[in-house]
């Protein structure tokens, strides 16, 4: 149960309606009495300042006074004091000042002084705890009799007995590992069996080192022969190269023996020219009558062309002339085509 100590003497300076005020409390119940607006709610707002610093601001200080303060006396004699003026805003428990605390209480102040906002009743609030909700009560009655504690009790207990619950795990997982490794000692046997067999594959494994170490020999010369052959191939390689350069050379001389010859006939053609020309005149005329002839013969062609299309006509009409001959001796019949007169032959 949180347990507070007991307020002695509360005294005000300027607090409210209150100018001075000295208030000796009684260690059991302090009723406060009196008319209206005298500031008998008064001293329970200058309580609640003093341990929830609330209400905030300096709106009550005194109208006309510089500063507001609150001292309480416990019954240890210790002294709690809460002041507020222009420039000054502070706590002190004895003699040790506290000044940054912004809208918190200080914490020595409240481990002090032990009073919480559920330890206040308003005048006009509902009736103390009839009023609340089941949840809003249960977490009020938690703070005054301290069911929180019952809680983080039950709940290191239960966070403990986990704990306990996960080493019981691991000591019966070293212990089934325990039982496993009896049985594998109860088949050692049979491991020693499978030893023997190991250890004649390994002797067989030997033997097959040896053999392989044997034919190493035979696999470097293989190799080296590889290397060998690659080395032939290369010179394959580089003898068909040779072949092939050769084969152009070939080439090129036949090229140069054509290319000599022609140099001879050049040669030939040069010495001809360099003979001195004969006299053409004579071709020439021989050309000219030549080329005349021709263009005669072309003439004569053509009036051959003409006479033998002439003749082809005159035999042409000489066939229809013929023909129509024959067609008017038909028409006749021995009359005359004129006259109609018969004709004497």
């Amino acid at each position: 149960m949180v347990i507070m100590n007991a307020i002695k003497i509360i005294e005000l300076k300027n607090f409210q309606c209150h100018k001075h005020l000295k208030c000796t409390l009684s260690n059991e119940v302090t009723t406060f009495i009196g008319p209206s607006d005298e500031g008998k709610s008064a001293i329970l707002r200058a309580l609640r300042w003093v341990a929830m610093n609330d209400p905030a601001g300096d709106s009550f200080i005194r109208w006309g006074a510089k500063f507001a303060k609150v001292k309480l006396t416990l019954d240890d004699d210790t002294i709690i004091t809460r002041k507020r003026g222009v420039g000054q805003n502070l706590y002190k428990l004895n003699d040790e000042k506290y000044v940054s605390f912004k809208n918190s209480v200080p914490p020595d102040i409240q481990k002090t002084l032990r009073i919480i906002a559920e330890n206040f009743q308003q005048q006009y609030d509902n009736p103390f705890w009839i009023s609340e909700t089941a949840g809003e009560l249960a977490r009020q009655l938690n703070k005054i009799v301290n069911l929180d504690i019952i809680d983080y009790t039950m709940s290191e207990l239960n966070s403990r007995a986990r704990k306990v619950n996960i080493e019981l795990e691991i000591i019966q997982e070293k212990l089934d590992g325990a039982r496993i490794k009896q049985e594998r000692c109860e088949i050692s046997k049979e491991i020693n069996k499978q030893l023997t067999i190991v250890e004649k594959l390994d002797f067989e494994l030997e033997n097959v080192v040896v053999d392989v170490e044997e034919l190493e020999p035979l696999i470097n010369k293989i190799d080296n022969t590889r290397v060998i052959i690659k080395s032939f191939g290369r010179m394959i390689r580089a003898a068909d190269q040779v072949i092939k350069v050769g084969d152009e050379y070939s080439e090129c001389a036949a090229d140069c023996d054509h290319i000599s010859t022609l140099m001879l006939q050049i040669h030939h053609v040069e010495e001809y020219l360099k003979k001195e020309i004969p006299d053409l005149s004579e071709l020439e005329n021989l050309f000219d009558k030549h080329v005349n002839m021709a263009s005669d013969k072309h003439e004569l062609n053509t009036l051959v062309s003409r006479i033998e299309h002439s003749i082809l006509s005159v035999s042409t009409i000489e066939s229809l002339l013929y023909d129509a001959e024959k067609s008017l001796e038909k028409e006749m019949v021995g009359k005359c085509p004129l006259c109609e007169n018969p004709i004497k032959s």
